[in-house]
């Protein structure tokens, strides 16, 4: 029987060493090192600082995971083996967590007079894995947008010193000294609040898109407004790619709802990409208005996309804590209980119902939770 647990810890420390490597690449990532080293401002900086603490939190619990692991293995190595306590630290709640390593949703009243709470492996690596994915979409987002916005800022300097050229003094100078402080304030963006250039920084057109429309009404007569040059149509593209991708990772989320899990009524996943893209194909450099509209439809498919895969992401990982709680009750026969009987339906009733109201469905699943918990403390728990 010990063999097979020490073939488990095994198992566990190789995903914890994955996950170490995956916060090495991350940490290693230039735009993860401009992120740490930069000013940053605005909405940029509040979600860089949930990145970060979210890196540290994940190098936090897994150095309590791995200390975990190296109990059981000492507990199946000794002399006599202890394979009853060591099954019970993999299958137990046994991993403790201190109140700031504890996320606030699962955080209860510290248990006696320590102030460590504990939980079990499986709810340890849904806070790892939750803490990764908000520092990569971080650094993924703000990647994306380095990478559509600085061409666009360079094109857009060049159009600008264009225009004084031609233009001169006499050209409305007051509407040119406007543009220039514009784009000014968007290098100095692209530097230090990068998210706020990009399609979920606010409704309506952006920086970038308000420095192309100015720029385009100062175009002399006969002169192919600037607006109307290949690189905006292959921004566009660019953008309509990046949301193909999103919008792929939603509904492999969404599948894994369907398959996994076995929900039944899973509410379908976006898939505005591909119709952009064909109406991209069809576009022409001079419909400016076609253009925009495209443009204003890319922003809101992002958005729309972005929520899905918030409320996915959350949905997922509220079925992954039942179920795991459902198994650990099934393993330790309590599962038939009438109240946690209740509890469970009442958990899986929320979560299953479309729209799912995940504010509720999280404090039935919670409640869930903390009842099993009680019917059996872990160690140091009342």
């Amino acid at each position: 029987m010990y063999r097979d647990i020490g073939r488990l810890a095994a198992d566990e420390l190789a995903m914890i060493d994955r996950h170490y490597r995956a916060l090495e690449r991350l940490g290693d990532d230039p735009v993860f090192v401009m992120l740490r080293d930069a000013e940053l401002t605005g909405v940029t900086r509040q979600r860089w600082d949930a990145a970060s603490a979210a890196v540290l939190a994940a190098t936090s619990r897994l150095g309590k995971w791995r200390e975990t692991v190296a109990d059981v293995i000492r507990l199946v190595r000794a002399d006599p083996p202890d394979p009853e306590r060591a099954e019970r630290l993999l299958l137990g709640r046994s991993v403790p967590l201190t109140p700031a390593e504890t996320p606030k949703e699962d955080r209860r009243p510290p248990a006696s007079s320590s102030s460590e709470l504990r939980f079990s492996m499986q709810a340890v690596k849904d806070f790892v894995a939750h803490d990764l994915g908000t520092a990569q979409r971080v650094v993924e987002n703000v990647a994306a947008i380095q990478a559509s916005a600085r061409p666009r800022l360079d094109q857009l300097t060049t159009r600008l010193d264009d225009a004084e050229a031609r233009l001169g003094p006499a050209a409305g100078n007051g509407d040119l000294g406007a543009l220039r402080r514009g784009l000014d304030d968007a290098w100095r963006l692209l530097a230090a609040d990068p998210l706020a250039l990009g399609p979920m920084a606010a409704p309506g057109p952006g920086p970038l898109d308000a420095l192309d429309a100015g720029l385009a009404r100062l175009a002399p007569d006969g002169d192919t407004p600037p607006a109307a040059d290949p690189g905006r149509l292959a921004r566009l593209r660019a953008e309509a790619g990046e949301l193909a991708a999103l919008e792929s990772r939603v509904r492999a989320r969404r599948d894994e709802l369907a398959t996994k899990y076995g929900v039944v009524d899973v509410p379908p996943g976006p898939a505005a990409a591909a119709g952009l893209a064909a109406r991209l194909d069809a576009a022409r450099l001079d419909d400016l208005d076609d253009l925009d509209a495209i443009g204003r439809a890319v922003t809101a498919a992002t958005q729309a996309a972005e929520r899905a895969d918030e409320t996915f992401s959350e949905w997922c990982l509220l079925w992954a804590r039942l179920e795991t709680y459902r198994l650990r009750a099934s393993r330790r026969g309590r599962a038939t209980r009438p109240e946690l009987t209740a509890l469970y339906a009442r958990a899986r009733q929320l979560l299953e119902k479309t729209p799912c109201d995940l504010r509720r469905a999280g404090q039935a699943v919670r409640a869930y939770m903390s009842m099993e918990r009680a019917d059996d403390p872990g160690p140091g728990m009342p």
